[in-house]
C-alpha cells in the first residue's frame, strides 16, 4: 500500500553503551493487520519516548503519536502491554492496528 511506519525509541538521557533492538512482528506486515512492537537492550527502569508516524501520501493520510514509557527491570518494553506515562499524547497500552 505504500505506507511508511517509523518507530523511534530515544533514551531520556544519553546511554551510548546501550544498543536497543526493535522487534516488529509480523515482519513484513500489512497495513490492516495488528503489529506487535517490542524493544530490548534499553537501560532498566529508564524513561523512553516512542514516536509512531504513519504516512500514506496517495491516501492523504498522516498520523503521529509521541508517548513516554518506563522500561522494565531488564530494560525491555512491549508496546502491547506497556502503559504510557502521564503527559504522553496517548494514554493506556498501545494496540498497534493501523
Amino acid at each position: 500500500m505504500g505506507a511508511n511506519t517509523n518507530v523511534t525509541t530515544l533514551p531520556f538521557r544519553s546511554y551510548s553503551s546501550f544498543k536497543p533492538t526493535i522487534i516488529v512482528e509480523p515482519n513484513p506486515s500489512v497495513i490492516d493487520e495488528p503489529v506487535s512492537i517490542k524493544v530490548a537492550g534499553l537501560p532498566n527502569y529508564s524513561c523512553v519516548q516512542a514516536k509512531l508516524s504513519l504516512n500514506v501520501p496517495k491516501e492523504r493520510l498522516s498520523f503521529e503519536s509521541k508517548s513516554w514509557f518506563r522500561t522494565s527491570k531488564n530494560g525491555s518494553l512491549d508496546f502491547g502491554t506497556a502503559t504510557a506515562l502521564p503527559g504522553s499524547s496517548y494514554e493506556g497500552a498501545i494496540l498497534f492496528i493501523v
